[in-house]
């Protein structure tokens, strides 16, 4: 690092540090901080990890750990990428990836006269499942944050791992939405009937408002309270106050 300060501090061009006026620390200057998009004649790719980077310091890669080196893109490899050519192109149809090129060919080898359709994916789960109406859910998100709070109250009530359990939400014209909390294994583990013992039910919930009722800081939602890896596409809209609100209505 020291090497690199030096070697910072004798570049010419537009100032690179100014002092500061506080205990004489150093920033860089703004005109070395503009950021701009790098061509592909600048891009360097790893030969280890194939991390692309416009960056090459000595050939080091830039990811951690990682011993490759980075070298110069094969140009001639990138110049059909399909995401440079969305990047790059402007006349594309919004529903590009289910157009197809003429001159298409089916698995078999024939010309296919076909059209590509977007598909969802997905199979059936028999288990377990307990379904819980809570009074002032809002939307969506009001109930998957009283649904990760119950969630992680139950595993810690039940004493088991969190991902032995999982919860998803419906939503009803008339009754609004509902979260249903099952056991996250075929067939089922039992774990989420033992909820059904009203005491058990009211300790799972103990536990939850236990968990959202803290001093968190500012956030509305941590790894502390709510959030997990698993739920990482609610995590913008998790909000634990709501949750305490909703539980604490229950409780009483």
């Amino acid at each position: 690092m020291n090497e690199v300060w030096r070697a910072l501090r004798r570049l010419e061009g537009p100032p690179l540090l100014s002092r500061g006026e506080v205990n004489g620390t150093f920033r860089l200057g703004p005109d070395w901080l503009r950021v701009k998009p790098a061509s592909v004649e600048e891009l360097r790719e790893c030969d280890t990890c194939a991390t692309l980077t416009s960056h090459d310091i000595r050939g080091v890669c830039p990811r951690f750990r990682c011993p490759g080196t980075v070298r110069p893109v094969d140009q001639e490899r990138l110049r059909e990428n399909h995401y440079r050519v969305l990047y790059e192109r402007d006349d594309l149809p919004p529903a590009h990836q289910t157009t197809r090129k003429s001159g298409h060919k089916s698995p078999a080898g024939r010309d296919c006269e076909g059209a590509l359709e977007l598909l969802s994916l997905g199979h059936e789960l028999v288990t377990d499942v307990l379904r819980l109406q809570f009074p002032r859910l809002r939307g969506e998100w009001d109930a998957y944050s009283v649904a990760y709070a119950v969630l992680l109250g139950a595993a810690e009530r039940l004493r088991v791992p969190n991902t032995d359990l999982n919860v998803t939400i419906t939503r009803g014209a008339e009754s609004g939405s509902a979260i249903v909390l099952y056991d996250d294994v075929p067939g089922g583990a039992g774990l989420v009937a033992q909820l059904e013992d009203e005491n058990l039910f009211i300790d799972a919930l103990q536990k939850a408002r236990a968990r959202v009722e803290g001093g968190w800081g500012r956030d509305s939602s941590c790894y502390g309270c709510l959030r997990s890896y698993r739920n990482q596409f609610a995590h913008p809209y998790l909000d634990r106050r709501t949750a305490l609100k909703v539980i604490e209505l229950v409780l009483g």
